[in-house]
Formats: C-alpha cells, sequence, structure tokens
C-alpha cells in the first residue's frame, strides 16, 4: 500500500488512514495506553537514586534553602549561579514546591508531568502533520526512547522543553494551514512562542527549524505574515535576557574548551543516532533505509520537506558546535531538542511501508527491547555527564525519610560514603548532603568515605564532625562499611550513646551526644531580639584544673550580623561581681557550635557563679536584649551556665 503524501499537509490518503487504527475513539485508547506506560516509566524510580549536582543548582535557584523565593530573588540567583539559563523553569518550579514539597519524588514529578504532556502532544502534532497511527507510532518509540526517559527522573528542564516544542509546532501548523483561528490559538502560540525563549537558550532551535519551513514552505496568506509578527513580538519580549545569556554562552564556551575537548561533527552525529535509536549500531543503517525508502515512496511533500529541515537543524548544531565547542559526548542533551522532528521521521517511515502494521509491531519491538537493554546499561552512563555521579552516592533520600519528625534541629547526620564528593560543596555554597539534611531536616551533616582510613580518616573525621554535639550515626546493619569498627570507636570514646532512632534491618540510625550534654536534657535556647539565637548551651566547671567548659549553638537571621555583632562572656558571683570577661567576634568561630573553655585568674571560692552572655553592636557598644526560653529571664545579660563551687 502507497503512502501518498499531499503537497500542502502530507496526509496519507483516504485508503491508506482507513487502515488500523486510525479511527479516533479506537485512536484515543491506544493513546492513553501510551500515555499511562510514559507516566509508568517516568515515574519509576523517581526515589531510587539520590539528587545529582546540576538538580541541586535548580532546587537551590528556586530557593530550596530559603522558601519561598520571590520571582526577583529567583531571577536574581539565575543571573549569578547560572546565567547561561533562563528562569521560566525555576519559576514554575517554586511555585510547584509550594504546592507538593521540596523532596526530590515531588520535584521529580513535575518533570514526569511535563514528559507526559509532550507525549501527548507529540500525538497531536504526528497526527496533525501526518495521520493518526503515525501518531501513535510516534508517540510509542518516545515513550520508549531510553535517553528520553531519563530526563523523567531529572529535576531539569528539559522535558518541559520538548513539551512545549511539540505545542508550539502543533499550534503553529494548525495556523499556517488555516486549520484554527480563534484567538485563544493565536494568543496559546503567542504564549508557547515565549515560554520557549524563556525555558531553554536551545529552543532557539525550533524557531530556526519552524522559522526554515515557514520562509520556504508555508502557505503565503495575511496568516503568513500575521506568524512571523508573533514570533518577532515573542522575540522582542527575550531582548532583555539576551546580554545576560550572551556572556554566559561565551565563558561556558571557554570553560569546555579548557576542561574538556568537544564532540567532533562526525562524533556528535554518530552519537545523536545512536541515542535515538536506543544504543543499537545495527538499527542506524536499517532505520536510515527504511527512512530512505519512504521517502522515495512518498516522492514529494511535507515529509521530505520535514526530513531535510531536521537534517539541517541538526548540521546546524554541529557546525555551531565546531565554531563554539560546548558540546561534548556527555552533554548529548542539548540534542533533546531534535528527538521530537527524528522520531516524528520515524514514526512516518514504519507507518508509510506496505502492510505496515506487521512491519510496524515488528520493529516496535525491536526498538522497545533496544530501549529496555540500554536503559539498563553501563553505556548509557557516558552520555549523561555528572548524573551518573548520583548513581554512586548512599542512600541519603532513605536516611531522609526514616527521620522525618524524629530528627532534632541540633543533630548531626554522619553516614558512609562509596565517594568523597557527595559532600561537595557546589557554587552556591550548598551541597547535595545539604538539600537532604538542611532543606529536608533542617539538620547538618557529612558522609565518610568508607575506603579511607587510618590518618586520613581521622583527620576527616575530626574536620567533618567539628564541634557537633549531636551525632546521628548512620549504617546499614547487614552492609558495614571497612571503616565502620573506627569510626565506631572515635565516636563512642568521645560522645555518650543514647537512644537508637531509627533501628531496622535495612538502616539504623544512633544518637550520639557530648558528654556535657546528656542524652535526656531539654535544650536550653537564648532568643535575641535582633533574630539571633543560642539555640542550646551547656557545659561544667572542673574544680580540679579551675576550668569551666562551655557548649553554645548559634544561629544569625542574616550574615550580615555576623561583621556587626560581638559577644562577651563574663563570669559572675553571687553579688553579680564580675571575675573575668572574654570577647570574641560573632564570626570567629562561634558558628554553628563552639566549645570554649574558660580558666579563671585565681581558684574560685565556694559559692555560686553563673557564666552570663551579652550580645553587642562593635561599633555603637549597643547591647542586644533577650530572653531565656528556660527560665524566662530577659535583659541584656543572660546566663549561659550556673555552677555551685563547694568548699
Amino acid at each position: 500500500m502507497r503512502a501518498a503524501q499531499s503537497s500542502s499537509s502530507g496526509r496519507h490518503t483516504q485508503q491508506d488512514a482507513n487502515s488500523w487504527p486510525v479511527g479516533r475513539g479506537r485512536a484515543l485508547a491506544w493513546l492513553t495506553v501510551v500515555l499511562l506506560m510514559a507516566f509508568a516509566f517516568g515515574a519509576n524510580g523517581l526515589n531510587t537514586e539520590p539528587i545529582w549536582a546540576d538538580e541541586l543548582y535548580s532546587l537551590t535557584n528556586m530557593g530550596v534553602f530559603d522558601p519561598p523565593y520571590s520571582p526577583e530573588q529567583i531571577i536574581n540567583s539565575i543571573t549569578t549561579y547560572s546565567s547561561d539559563h533562563v528562569p521560566l523553569y525555576y519559576l514554575l518550579g517554586s511555585v510547584w514546591a509550594q504546592l507538593v514539597g521540596w523532596t526530590q519524588v515531588s520535584m521529580r514529578m513535575f518533570s514526569v508531568l511535563c514528559g507526559v504532556l509532550m507525549i501527548a502532544w507529540l500525538y497531536r502534532l504526528s497526527t496533525e502533520v501526518f495521520c493518526r497511527r503515525t501518531g501513535l507510532i510516534a508517540a510509542l518509540l518516545m515513550t520508549t526512547s531510553a535517553y528520553v526517559i531519563l530526563f523523567f527522573h531529572d529535576i531539569r528542564m528539559y522535558t518541559m522543553l520538548l513539551w512545549l516544542f511539540a505545542m508550539q509546532a502543533w499550534l503553529y501548523w494548525r495556523l499556517a494551514h488555516a486549520r484554527q483561528e480563534s484567538r485563544l490559538y493565536w494568543l496559546a502560540f503567542f504564549a508557547s512562542a515565549l515560554a520557549l525563549l524563556y525555558t531553554h537558550v536551545f529552543s532557539l532551535l525550533v524557531f530556526a527549524l519552524l522559522g526554515l519551513y515557514h520562509l520556504l514552505f508555508a502557505p503565503r496568506s495575511a496568516r503568513w505574515l500575521r506568524l512571523l509578527t508573533v514570533w518577532g513580538l515573542s522575540g522582542l519580549l527575550f531582548l532583555p535576557y539576551l546580554p545576560t545569556l550572551f556572556t554566559a554562552i561565551a565563558l561556558a564556551a571557554e570553560n569546555v574548551k579548557v576542561t574538556t575537548a568537544a564532540a567532533s561533527i562526525p562524533e556528535l552525529i554518530y552519537n545523536f543516532a545512536f541515542l535515538l535509536l536506543n544504543g543499537q549500531d545495527l538499527l542506524i543503517p536499517l532505520f536510515a533505509g527504511i527512512v530512505i525508502y519512504s521517502l522515495w515512496r512518498a516522492r514529494s511533500g511535507v515529509a521530505w520537506k520535514f526530513t531535510l529541515l531536521s537534517l539541517a537543524v541538526l548540521l546546524l548544531i554541529t557546525l555551531l558546535n565546531e565554531a563554539v565547542g560546548i558540546i561534548p559526548v556527555k552533554r548529548m542533551r542539548y540534542f533533546l531538542i531534535l528527538w521530537i522532528p527524528f522520531v516524528m521521521i520515524c514514526a512516518f517511515a514504519l507507518t508509510s511501508m506496505p502492510r505496515w502494521h506487521r512491519a510496524t509491531f515488528l520493529f516496535a519491538l525491536i526498538w522497545i527491547f533496544a530501549g529496555y537493554q540500554f536503559y539498563r546499561s553501563q553505556q548509557l552512563l557516558d552520555y549523561i555527564g555528572g548524573m551518573q555521579k548520583a548513581r554512586l552516592h548512599p542512600p541519603i533520600h532513605e536516611y531522609t525519610d526514616a527521620l522525618r519528625g524524629k530528627a532534632r534541629a541540633e543533630d548531626f547526620l554522619l553516614g558512609f560514603s562509596f565517594v568523597d564528593y557527595v559532600n561537595t560543596v557546589y557554587k552556591f555554597g550548598d551541597s547535595v548532603i545539604d538539600y537532604y539534611t538542611d532543606a529536608q531536616l533542617g539538620i547538618d551533616g557529612a558522609f565518610i568515605p568508607w575506603r579511607w582510613s587510618d590518618e586520613r580518616l581521622m583527620n576527616d573525621l575530626v574536620r567533618k564532625i567539628d564541634r557537633h554535639p549531636y551525632i546521628l550515626l548512620a549504617y546499614h546493619p547487614n552492609d558495614l562499611k571497612k571503616n565502620h569498627e573506627d569510626v565506631y570507636e572515635y565516636i563512642a570514646t568521645r560522645y555518650d550513646g543514647c537512644e537508637a532512632v531509627i533501628d531496622r534491618e535495612d538502616l539504623f540510625i544512633q544518637r550520639f551526644v557530648n558528654p556535657l550534654a546528656g542524652c535526656q536534657r531539654e535544650y536550653q535556647p537564648i532568643h535575641f531580639e535582633n533574630g539571633i539565637i543560642i539555640v542550646d548551651r551547656f557545659g561544667e566547671y572542673d574544680a580540679a584544673k579551675d576550668l569551666f567548659r562551655i557548649v553554645t549553638g548559634w544561629e544569625v537571621a542574616s550574615d550580615q550580623q555576623l561583621d556587626q555583632y560581638n559577644i562577651s562572656i563574663q563570669l559572675l558571683d553571687s553579688e553579680r561581681e564580675k571575675y573575668w570577661q572574654r570577647d570574641w567576634h560573632l564570626y570567629n568561630r562561634i558558628l554553628k557550635w563552639q566549645e570554649l573553655e574558660f580558666q579563671p585568674t585565681r581558684q574560685l571560692a565556694p559559692g555560686l557563679y553563673r557564666l552570663m552572655v551579652i550580645l553587642y553592636d562593635r561599633d555603637t557598644g549597643e547591647k542586644v536584649a533577650g530572653i531565656d526560653l528556660t527560665s524566662g529571664e530577659t535583659g541584656q545579660l543572660l546566663p549561659l551556665l550556673t555552677v555551685s563551687v563547694e568548699a
């Protein structure tokens, strides 16, 4: 059966269109199955792996560490830390987070939603350009593309970009070919064009593809000029962002050339085909042959135009990369924008063959099986950049889920990791660990590489635990790491072991506390009027050494306060006579926890003594009033520790 094309829309002939399954009701039923598959594949594994660095960038730009961010704060964050990106995804992600929360599952679900919408609009677009059966096959091929499904799990803008591409192209096709004239469609066309520009810089390739078609092949009419006008208006509204974007792209190009060689044109084209066809080299010549045969049968029409323009845009990307050099093999995600046209071409080819339903069924099975194998293979990791590092992270999300409602604000989570870069502080000043501990639980944490030992291990423990008085040691009872015993011994000899917070076969988390505090004590916070807080304080007096040991935990309302205020600690007797005084800058290693030792200048006489704290402005000397939430005492001189010295 020959799949003839009309010159205007490229639809199959009526005889071809009446073949299975093109009835609208039946097509929608099959589409529903495909969409459910897309949701199942996308939602599966959202909580399997921790987030990776780029996801952390997204979350930080959205305001995860200080929610809610205003639109102005989000834009300022992007221009400061991620200036090669544009803000729409982050703005919508912030709103989404305020509705459903900041967990990795809820935030990744936004990408799943955009991915499912993309599949639905790809069906509509392919149906509009070709026919319903091509739309169904295109939706199926995209749903089972291993490389695309990766981004269903990613807190990034790529599935949103693909969705907006499919929507913009579908709206363009209907308007350009006079299938729709309502104002609502024109408004949606303008909104989707503007949204594309503000989602990712590579959306310009969408306009290159559609623009070339419009200039070369679209019917000339009043609508032809109106479509150009709408595109031009959306471009004008994007102009304010261009200077920032061009500067960032230039810096990115310079950085890539220094750190890693950009892929050559043959490498990029091969890797694109390899990923598009689910990692199977044999499918490349096979599908190339099917496409060429189908185009030969079509002779003319939209399929030829669509294929040639898609190849032109593919070549354009490779030539730009040759000049600028920003796409190494691990950044093949920049080619994702081309998945839509090339999947449509593959779907057209499969549905244009004689006895297409049998051949298509066979090739679809091969495609799906190849996608499943490729998704599970280690080879796919070569193309996903830093995303692969998340697979080496410990299951931090499992610890976070288990500790919800059980962790205290003063706790410090300590676990074991295969590599140390899980603790890496990125350009925002936060690490992946911070997302799970600080943003999710409101605590601090770090992980110890389980391969480290001896002096290197001890130095790392001292550095990471620092002065934290409350430790949550997390590990898997059935999978003890080789340096577990050394870590446990280090903590057990310096802290008192308290209750097991989590006691399961697959996870054990025990709380350890500074011996000066004890396991059963209640926190004793002090709140100052300017927002600075002593979250807790405790200590002891060592009579043999005539020595006070005091531990304090501090938090500030803003970083500016670190340079603005000083601390004065004074020892008073029962008559409020001052024995001695020591002052510090607030920034002088007081935050977050500080263990200090004070040795009086003479042996203390028997009696009651109070260690007091004063917070004051370092320039004016003005003292800040506060309240001891334990005793209710207020004033500018507040107690840290009360001790009785015996005779």
